[in-house]
């Protein structure tokens, strides 16, 4: 059945993170409350790796480097030389504009109409003899409708 397995693995990815959600609670409410010292070994590692991102992410205070500014006329004329650089420099026949056919695809080829001719050898129709002739049913018409009528109860 089509997508069961998907099902399966999201619901166990939303199971996982609902877990690992409620061990971040219980940790955050340890550290209010002051119980670090019932805390395994796994939550005492997760909090050093806290402590430590807070610390790197101090060090690296987004107020202390400055902000780049720009030209934007600047920038926009450096992008148009090098682009026309770029198409002055490109030899012709690479990359996109490759016209050489692939020794790996298959090559499309036209063929005119005007080559076709058609033989002058003579075409056998089976059963031809007989197209041209109208048949006619040996049953008469009228017979069988009498019969009809009398099988539905009729005069």
């Amino acid at each position: 059945m089509p997508g069961v397995a998907d099902a399966i693995r999201k619901t166990n990815l939303q199971q996982d993170q609902q877990k690992r959600k409620q061990e971040m609670d219980q940790l955050l409410k340890m550290v209010r409350e002051g119980r670090l010292h019932e805390a395994d070994e796994r939550q005492l590692e997760m909090l050093k790796l806290a402590l430590d991102l807070n610390t790197l992410l101090d060090r690296k205070n987004p107020e202390s480097s400055p902000v780049p500014t720009f030209d934007a006329a600047v920038l926009t004329a450096a992008i148009k030389d090098a682009v026309n650089a770029a198409i002055q420099n490109a030899p012709i026949g690479d990359g996109v504009f490759n016209s050489a056919a692939g020794g790996a695809r298959p090559e499309m080829k036209h063929t005119s109409l005007t080559d076709f001719a058609q033989t002058t050898d003579d075409v056998a129709v089976s059963h031809g003899d007989e197209l041209g002739e109208t048949k006619t049913g040996t049953d008469d018409s009228a017979n069988k409708l009498e019969r009809l009528k009398k099988l539905k109860g009729g005069s």
